[in-house]
């Protein structure tokens, strides 16, 4: 990832101030970059804020996701939020974790579509889990955004849910 030269000071600036950046992980980087760019060079305390009502939106996405699982995935999903340096990202309570499972995004919807693709990649990896599944076709859903909303997708059909509501309501045309 290049980085520009204003980012570059932003982040000797954060180096200085006690927050070493991640220069080793091209996530972290961009979250960085992601924060640089929306709200410009803040400072440390300014920066943990931001990163902070990351991690309560991660939270509130994965309390919206498990309402659309039945109580047999909800026991196998031991999914929880934590901190890594300052970053959210989800891991099993045991501490498990695989892949790429940090949690930025700046909107609501995109933060929820997010933390539904990484609880899903979870249940595959773990448990073997194919979730959550288009009772009509008997396919596996995809999280995506559609408008303003994150969505389950079903490819076969084109059917759609508001992620959240799988159980409650029917899909959208």
């Amino acid at each position: 990832m290049n980085v520009d030269p204003d980012m570059e000071d932003w982040l000797e600036r954060l180096t200085r101030e006690g927050i070493a950046p991640p220069l080793n992980n091209s996530r972290k980087m961009g979250i960085l970059h992601s924060i640089f760019h929306e709200h410009g060079p803040v400072g440390t305390d300014e920066a943990a804020e931001i990163l902070l009502d990351a991690m309560g939106r991660a939270v509130e996405a994965l309390v919206t996701v498990s309402k659309d699982m039945s109580p047999h995935t909800r026991a196998m999903a031991r999914i929880t939020v934590g901190l890594d340096s300052g970053f959210p990202y989800l891991k099993y309570v045991d501490g498990w974790r695989h892949g790429d499972d940090l949690v930025f995004d700046s909107g609501d919807a995109g933060t929820l579509a997010q933390v539904a693709d990484t609880v899903q990649e979870f249940l595959m990896e773990r448990e073997h889990h194919v979730w959550p599944v288009c009772t009509a076709h008997h396919v596996g859903l995809h999280s995506q955004i559609s408008g303003a909303d994150a969505v389950w997708y079903c490819k076969t059909g084109g059917h759609v849910w508001r992620i959240g509501r799988l159980l409650t309501d029917q899909p959208d045309p």
